[in-house]
């Protein structure tokens, strides 16, 4: 098991123990995962409690744009639901 931050496409962020398994990432964003550039991997690093900034990196459905996935309120430019995820943790 991992612990990742999730952003639901509406709601409040919050953490979650998944499987370590590329399935368990897949299940999160409904498809294909990705890693996203965006400007949020530079302020999310305190959702981890550690002292030291872990590395981030944000998932997203790799296919949201194709699908038309409905806007994510939580982070501007993302579509679907998506999560931060500890670099170390990916795999």
């Amino acid at each position: 098991m991992i612990e990742v931050y999730i952003y639901p496409v509406t709601g409040k962020p919050y953490m979650k123990q998944i499987p370590d398994s590329l399935e368990g990432l897949q299940q999160v964003v409904g498809g294909y995962i990705e890693v996203a550039r965006h400007p949020a991997t530079e302020v999310v690093s305190f959702a981890f409690n550690n002292t030291k900034p872990p590395q981030v990196l944000l998932l997203v459905n790799e296919n949201g744009l194709l699908e038309k996935l409905p806007p994510n309120e939580n982070i501007e430019g993302i579509v679907g639901q998506c999560f931060f995820i500890r670099a170390i943790d990916f795999k």
